[in-house]
């Protein structure tokens, strides 16, 4: 490779070939230099323009990518940069050399086969100990971030070809969610590994990763989807439920403790749920000790060579070949995350076509944006049908060809001449034809308590907010459901009549509640669960309901006052103490 072709500047990444395509982002395998000239593989994934064009989302987007750059563990694909070239906005990644977790299943199922038991609890236990990383990831000053993925899902799982389980996608999921892209987008096909909470629209926390990861635990020790419908609508309905069968259930080889770590990160209410990552990850590891002694870590290297060893082999032998120059994405390739002020006072800059940064040979076929769908082999060959007419079958047909033809004619006829009756907008009815006026539309008057709740009429959101009047319904069942911040989703079934307005008024129930602390003097340190949270006066109201707080008040020259406290919605608890010295 020549010296031109080895920028000295950082920042600059080149591309090599196309990975893969989903609703949010292209994603390709490329190059990275360092100051020094020196190379190496990274994954850089490329905002579509339609995603990118939300300024809303972009500044989401930067704000995560500050994060996620924080982020160094072993069990984590590092995230690099989120650049942007023209208008076009890419984040450069740690590229992991191996296969998502979705294809290694899915290659068993295809053999009517589950992935060995110790193999799941190892994945799974790495995982798990990403996600504790992820979940208590503190500033420098040693505040809790409170970072949570929202999309811990088998295709967001890589295991690379040495048996290393890491996580992707850090950061995408939350500002994707935030920005609304329920239906299309990162969303799209992950439904069946959301939390309860976070299909009803709740406020979620790092449980909420939690319940995910137990999903794709559950369906790699039994080889069966757990939530998936024939489609969103039902496979929503199924997470908001919660049903859980016990693996043994399903497969009665399945030991009891798997059974009691799958149904407790499955639990419906957060609170009774693993309460920290960590806590699976050590199950899990506890388990494998137990009754796998003689398993190492080093057999997943052999699990992935067995599984992939020709794609290993063909990897190998492409690197050994020499490689074409890759070409430069631009040389003002600028980090997305110091360039905004910059582009506030000039003005911006023009949009870019990326396939004039590629090699020719390497450019990629336009695909349709669809789900996942992975086959047997690395690539499937569409060929092209190519229908040859038969002449003499054709002459076989002809007679009754024509006379099909003539009967169209013959019909066409009939209603040239009869449609102005048919369709006639006259008040008077053409004698002979009877009228049948359309059926009144009817409506409803939806109100809530308290008002300002988000109205979403059978599971789409209809743009009103209680109180609200919704208009033009054909008669018919609906289900009304109510979303507000803090508050539990609400949901009822409404039948209307023909002309008809229906007058519903639904309660909302608050999901938390709070307390307000006091102390003479003021001044004093409070702390919940051993953790500072400040000083009295104190007041916070973001707690679940049955939430046991265990409160200390202390003060220098005085006794240190505690009392346990259990949250009940909707309502703030006073605590009002005088300190005794």
């Amino acid at each position: 490779m020549t010296e031109e072709s080895h920028p000295q500047k950082a920042g600059q990444y080149y591309l090599l070939d196309k990975i893969a395509q989903g609703g949010m982002a292209e994603i390709y395998r490329g190059l990275a230099y360092d100051t020094a000239g020196i190379k190496k593989q990274v994954c850089i994934k490329k905002i579509l323009p339609n995603i990118a064009a939300n300024p809303e989302f972009i500044d989401m987007l930067i704000d995560e990518a500050k994060i996620a750059v924080q982020l160094n563990h072993g069990n984590i694909a590092q995230i690099y940069d989120l650049g942007k070239v023209g208008d076009d906005y890419f984040i450069v990644m740690e590229y992991v050399d191996g296969q998502n977790l979705s294809k290694i299943h899915k290659k068993f199922l295809r053999k009517k086969e589950k992935i060995p038991l110790p193999i799941v609890c190892m994945i799974v236990s790495e995982v798990a100990n990403g996600l504790n990383y992820m979940h208590r990831k503190t500033t420098e000053e040693g505040q809790i971030l409170h970072i949570i993925h929202r999309d811990i899902s088998p295709q967001n799982v890589m295991i690379s070809y040495s048996g290393t389980a890491k996580i992707i996608d850090f950061g995408i999921a939350k500002a994707a969610f935030k920005a609304g892209h329920t239906e299309s987008g990162i969303l799209k096909g992950k439904f069946a590994y959301m939390s309860p909470e976070q299909a009803n629209g709740d406020l979620v926390d790092h449980r909420s990763d939690i319940f995910s990861l137990g999903v794709i635990l559950h369906e790699l020790i039994t080889g069966k989807r757990l939530f998936k419908g024939s489609d969103n609508k039902e496979t929503i309905r199924n997470v908001r439920r919660a049903k859980v069968a016990s693996p043994s259930s399903i497969d009665s080889s399945i030991p009891a403790e798997i059974d009691r770590i799958v149904l407790k990160a499955l639990t419906k209410n957060p609170r009774q749920r693993y309460e920290q990552a960590s806590d699976l990850h050590n199950d899990l590891t506890k388990f494998l000790h137990q009754n796998y002694p003689n398993f190492h870590p080093r057999e997943m290297t052999s699990f992935m060579e067995e599984l992939f060893g020709n794609e290993m082999a063909r990897q190998r032998s492409t690197e050994e070949a020499e490689p074409a120059t890759p070409h430069l994405i631009l040389d003002q390739t600028h980090s997305a995350m110091q360039v905004e002020e910059e582009e506030k006072t000039s003005g911006g800059s023009a949009g870019v076509n990326w396939r004039e940064f590629m090699l020719e040979l390497d450019w990629p076929e336009d695909e349709p944006e669809t789900e996942e769908e992975e086959s047997e082999e690395e690539s499937v060959i569409h060929e092209k049908t190519q229908i040859k007419w038969n002449l003499e079958e054709l002459k076989k047909w002809r007679g009754p060809a024509l006379l099909g033809i003539g009967f169209m004619i013959f019909a066409a006829l009939i209603l040239r001449f009869t449609m102005p009756y048919i369709t006639s907008s006259s008040s008077e009815t053409p004698r002979g034809v009877e009228s049948t006026p359309p059926l009144p539309s009817a409506s409803m008057r939806i109100t809530s308590e308290p008002t300002g709740a988000k109205i979403f009429i059978n599971d789409k959101d209809s743009g009103k907010k209680t109180p609200a009047v919704i208009e033009a319904l054909q008669a018919g069942e609906y289900t009304v459901g109510l979303f507000l911040d803090q508050y539990k989703y609400a949901e009822k079934t409404v039948s209307l009549g023909a002309g008809n307005q229906e007058q519903i008024l639904i309660p909302m129930i608050s999901e938390f509640g709070g307390i307000k602390v006091l102390s003479d003097p003021p001044g004093a340190e409070v702390s919940i669960n051993g953790e500072s949270a400040g000083q009295t006066p104190f007041e916070k109201e973001t707690w679940g309901s049955g939430t046991i707080l265990k409160i200390s008040i202390a003060m220098e020259g005085y006794k240190t006052w505690e009392q346990e406290v259990k949250i009940r919605a909707g309502n703030i608890q006073l605590i009002s103490t005088k300190l005794e010295r």
